[in-house]
């Protein structure tokens, strides 16, 4: 799948789950984008472009996957 610079991050997640065959669903996936230099990744808001937060050809960008929690 291509990602555009207008696209949002929402579509880069369901990218990310098809190429890494996560087989979750998309509400357990949180992506940030890494800072140059260091500093704690800032996470994207997946209802914004994805140039709209800074993330660009090269730009490197980390998938949290989160766990299921079960309550009681």
């Amino acid at each position: 799948m291509k990602i555009g610079k207008r696209d949002n991050v929402a579509l880069l997640a369901s990218a990310v789950i098809g190429e890494l065959q996560l087989g979750v669903p998309p509400s357990r996936v949180r992506l940030l984008r890494e800072v140059e230099g260091g500093g704690a990744p800032v996470p994207l808001d997946s209802l914004k472009k994805l140039t709209d937060q800074g993330v660009g050809e090269g730009t490197r960008v980390v998938a949290e996957v989160m766990r299921e929690w079960v309550g009681l």
